[in-house]
């Protein structure tokens, strides 16, 4: 019903994303097996004329960047093209320069920390990954500029002193960096 709304209106960016807090912290299985997930394209589609919002979200919220990007949440989703669209609104909304900075650096932030930080699911690899997916080959591309930040707090967190930044580069990390280094070929 949310999503109707946010697909029948242009939102602002609090109601977007308080929409996209209920949607995405559903469980995965909420649309599945019986329906095409099309609170996910509603979102999407929002995002897609708001990629600020996105970036807002994800700065502003911790978990989203984990429940907007859990492997499976695009590719089961039912809908064609729905992983190679949010690869797009991801792209909008963390490429250098959109949006405000300091903004986009907490979105990458959080985003880097729900992926990579130890206790994720995505370690384990529970979740699966993004192997050849237009999703990973985004996020590889625009993170590029942050990777001295956090080379830098990878080793500040090595070194004992405290602060939290991603674990080593393994599962979707390490397909993330290996991204990266074609891209940067």
């Amino acid at each position: 019903m949310l999503t109707a709304l946010v697909a029948m209106s242009k939102p602002s960016t609090r109601l977007l994303n308080q929409v996209a807090i209920r949607v995405l912290g559903r469980p995965l299985t909420a649309d599945l097996p019986t329906s095409q997930n099309w609170n996910l394209n509603a979102l999407v589609d929002a995002y897609d004329a708001d990629p600020q919002a996105l970036q807002t979200l994800l700065a502003e919220n911790k978990d989203a960047a984990g429940w907007l990007l859990h492997p499976q949440r695009a590719r089961q989703s039912g809908i064609p093209g729905s992983e190679k669209k949010m690869a797009g609104v991801l792209d909008k909304a963390l490429r250098p320069g959109a949006g405000a900075d300091g903004v986009r650096e907490r979105a990458w932030f959080n985003l880097i920390n729900g992926m990579g930080a130890e206790n994720s699911p995505w370690i384990g690899g529970s979740w699966g990954t993004f192997k050849d997916s237009p999703i990973s080959e985004t996020l590889a591309k625009n993170v590029v500029p942050y990777l001295d930040q956090f080379a830098r707090g990878q080793s500040k967190r090595d070194s004992g002193t405290a602060m939290r930044v991603p674990v080593a580069m393994t599962g979707p990390m390490e397909i993330l960096s290996r991204s990266i280094s074609r891209t940067m070929r």
